[in-house]
Formats: C-alpha cells, sequence, structure tokens
C-alpha cells in the first residue's frame, strides 16, 4: 500500500514538474516582444547572460542613474577592468538585491558599485507595479525570481510567474521565431550601459544639495540596503556606493545624508557625485538632465570612478583583455557621441584637455595664435605641424584647408576655421567641427 502510494506521489510530482516547465515555455514564448533600444531591461538581462562565465571584475547595479552613468567601456580604458551594467530601469533596491544574487551564479566580481538612487523619495514615482514586473520578468525561472515576485506583490503571484495566464490569447499568432525570445541571449554591445543624449547647448546653474538632517530611508528599503552589504561581505566583494547627480531634493539629500553615516559607520567608500559638480566641470544640460547623466556626464563619473578605483582597491586579475575590442568600439564611439552633441568652442577645448585625444587646427581666425594658422593641440600643448600619425593612421591638413586620412580626401576645402579631433589609442578621427558648429 505504501509502495503503490509512494509509486503515485512520484509520478504526481514528475507531473506536476512538467506541467510547470511547459507553463513556464508557454509563457516567455507568448509573452510580448518588448521595445529593442537599449535601455530596455531584456536587453541587459539577455547581456548579461550572454557573457563568458567569470569574466566581469566589476558589476553595477541599481536604476538607470546606474547605467546611464557607468561607462564600461571609459572603466575598461582607464584600469583594464571589465565591467557590467546589470541595473534596470526604476529598478527597486529589493529587485536590485535579486540582480546581485543572480550575477552572482555566474559571475565573480571582485567589486559591485552600487547607485542607490531606489533608496529616495523622488524614485518612488517611478517604482509602480509595471516597473517591479518589468524588472523581473526576463530573469531565468530560479526560487529566486519567485522570492522576488513574492516579496513584491500581495496577489496575482501566478499571473507574474505564468505569463501564459495573461497572454494566452497570443498562441494563435507566435511562429517560430518566437523561440529566439527563449533561447538566445543576445551580446549587449553596450555592457548594459545606456548613452543619454544631450538636447542642447543651455548652462544651468544647480546649486550642490545641502542636507539639513539624516534621514532613515523607508524600513525595507533600508532592510534590503544592508542584505547587499552583508551578500557582498559573506562573499568577499569589495563594494562601492554612488550617487550620480541629478535634480536633487532636500528630501533626497537628507536620506543620502543617513546613508553615508552607514558607510562611514561599516568602512565602505561613498561617493556623492551630487557635491562634486565643480570638481568634475559637471555641466547641467550638457552633461546631465534631470534625473540621468548625458554621454559626456557619464564620462567624467566614470573616469572619476577609474581613478579611485586605481588608488583605492586591489584586484587580484582584470578581464578587460576578454572584450578588449568591444571595449574599444564602444570607447570610440562614446568619444564621439560627447564631441558630435557639443556645440561650444570652450567647452570643446576643455573636453579636449580631458580626454586622450589630438587635434589639427586650422586657424585663420587666430583664435590660438598670431603666429601659424595650422596646430596640433593635445591636452593643453600646442606646436605647429601640419600632420599627425597616431597607431599607424596618417592625418594631413593641406594648404587648401582640405583633410586626408591615409591618403584619401574626408574633408572639403576650409581656409577659414576647423577641428579635426582624434583618437590617440586607435589614431582614428572622432569628429570635424568647423565654426558653423559652434554657431549652433
Amino acid at each position: 500500500m505504501i509502495k503503490t502510494i509512494f509509486k503515485a506521489g512520484f509520478k504526481l510530482s514528475i507531473l506536476i514538474g512538467f506541467a510547470i516547465c511547459v507553463a513556464l515555455f508557454a509563457s516567455k514564448l507568448t509573452r510580448p516582444q518588448t521595445y529593442l533600444e537599449i535601455d530596455n531591461t531584456k536587453a541587459k538581462v539577455d547581456g548579461f547572460y550572454a557573457l563568458e562565465e567569470s569574466s566581469i571584475d566589476v558589476l553595477g547595479i541599481g536604476t538607470s542613474h546606474l547605467y546611464s552613468g557607468l561607462n564600461p567601456s571609459v572603466l575598461a580604458h582607464y584600469t583594464g577592468l571589465s565591467s557590467y551594467d546589470f541595473a534596470g530601469q526604476c529598478q527597486p533596491i529589493e529587485i536590485t538585491y535579486t540582480y546581485l544574487t543572480e550575477a552572482l551564479k555566474t559571475q565573480d566580481p571582485q567589486l559591485v558599485i552600487l547607485d542607490i538612487f531606489a533608496l529616495s523619495e523622488q524614485a518612488t514615482a517611478c517604482q509602480v507595479a509595471g516597473a517591479y514586473r518589468a524588472n523581473i520578468q526576463d530573469l531565468k525561472p530560479t526560487f529566486d525570481k519567485v522570492k522576488a515576485y513574492k516579496n513584491v506583490y500581495d496577489h496575482n503571484l501566478v499571473e507574474n510567474i505564468f505569463d501564459i495566464s495573461l497572454y494566452s490569447h497570443r498562441l494563435s499568432i507566435i511562429d517560430y521565431k518566437n523561440l529566439d525570445n527563449i533561447f538566445v541571449h543576445p551580446d549587449n554591445y553596450y555592457f548594459g550601459y545606456t548613452f543619454v543624449y544631450t538636447s542642447g547647448d543651455n548652462i544651468w546653474d544647480i546649486s550642490a544639495p545641502h542636507a539639513t538632517k539624516a534621514i532613515e530611508p523607508e524600513n525595507r528599503r533600508l532592510e534590503y540596503l544592508n542584505k547587499i552589504i552583508d551578500l557582498c561581505q559573506q562573499e568577499d566583494i569589495q563594494l562601492l556606493m554612488i550617487k550620480t547627480p541629478y535634480y536633487i531634493t532636500e528630501d533626497d539629500a537628507n536620506i543620502y545624508a543617513y546613508v553615508w553615516q552607514l558607510c562611514e559607520e561599516k568602512g565602505i567608500p561613498y561617493i556623492d557625485f551630487n557635491y562634486m559638480l565643480d570638481e568634475l566641470d559637471y555641466q547641467y544640460e550638457l552633461d546631465g538632465d534631470s534625473w540621468h547623466a548625458t554621454g559626456s556626464g557619464a564620462f567624467k563619473i566614470t573616469k572619476y570612478i577609474a581613478d579611485y578605483i586605481n588608488a583605492n582597491f586591489v584586484f587580484t586579475e582584470k578581464n578587460a583583455n576578454r572584450y578588449q575590442d568591444n571595449y574599444d568600439d564602444l570607447y570610440f564611439e562614446t568619444m564621439q557621441v560627447i564631441f558630435k552633441f557639443n556645440k561650444q568652442f570652450e567647452r570643446m577645448i576643455s573636453l579636449l584637455d580631458e580626454t586622450d585625444t589630438y587635434a589639427i587646427i586650422r586657424d585663420n581666425k587666430k583664435i590660438f595664435n598670431d603666429a601659424e594658422n595650422i596646430i596640433v593641440y593635445n591636452k593643453g600643448t600646442m606646436y605647429f605641424d601640419r600632420y599627425l600619425e597616431l597607431n599607424g593612421n596618417s592625418l594631413e591638413v593641406k594648404d587648401n584647408g582640405s583633410v586626408w586620412f591615409n591618403g584619401e580626401q574626408i574633408y572639403g576645402e576650409n581656409e577659414s576655421f576647423f577641428v579635426v579631433i582624434v583618437d590617440t589609442a586607435s589614431g582614428n578621427v572622432i569628429d570635424i567641427a568647423d565654426e558653423y558648429r559652434f554657431m549652433g
């Protein structure tokens, strides 16, 4: 009798397990395709799962403030470290903890960088049910994912785990191409990073926030912040907390003041970039909009973090060379974005001083000097020349003002004023800006 019951129970458990697998498969198959922009959470989650195991030195976690403010290619350029922005739009810190536990199943990061925006009062406005769901649904089906849904939702747990209950009507329209949605995890060319483009050339004078008192974050958020701290300590992972710049309120400043005190008590480094606008020459709206860093702002933030990491953290090995070509391509695209979206001459000079670049300048306007009209400029130093050779590439500005790259003309005649900006590492032309660009 007992043996019969055992066999029946065993068969039933197999049947239930099979039914669950079928339901999960059907749920993934029927889930509507999300939009393809690079800030889509699915693209970031898929890109993370596509990484080689144990290939990431630095893991970035948090909200869109993190993935718009931390550029992995800039970090690789200045530290030799590989990194990935494993963060989500409006991601609650409870889900950030889930992302960390999920990441540690396949990666062995030596440093975690956490942006703490999810602790703020302003984050509450975007952390609605849809944001919770969007941040969870593309994770692999594990008990951690179930716990994440259970922690977030007080009802409809079955609906949240088994999408088929919501999207069964799509069974009639799906085809074999939908299988890609289940089995394929495309590489994320940007390593989770998202460019935010400068929308204009206005500069707004935003004063640094001033906390009036330290206010403890909401209990649940503080609980999961401590869980992240504890997990990093248990796994012997270094932790760096940051807050990227945005239009901060006094309420948020008070919460971050509490976090700052907490970090000091626990010996955790913390960088609040809202108090470093002058030091970084971080200018709204050029380097950041109301919430996110732009391409140039992310460069400044990440460059500072890279210098801080080099001075304060120790790494047993570095893995950036595994993705060297990818990081190099993204770094070059970053330079293009920074310079092409700039429309201010003075800012261009500042960017030339901050980045690893050279410039050949046709200067009949005599902006730089009165002696020569073609000069080479590099980090505040200029000399008279019309040729530049970097990494096997050659650049020449001829008397008529045309620009030639490796023997081919890339810019027409201009005897007035223009700047050819060249990437030092690759020797490739980043941008050519003339007086009309700066005139707006």
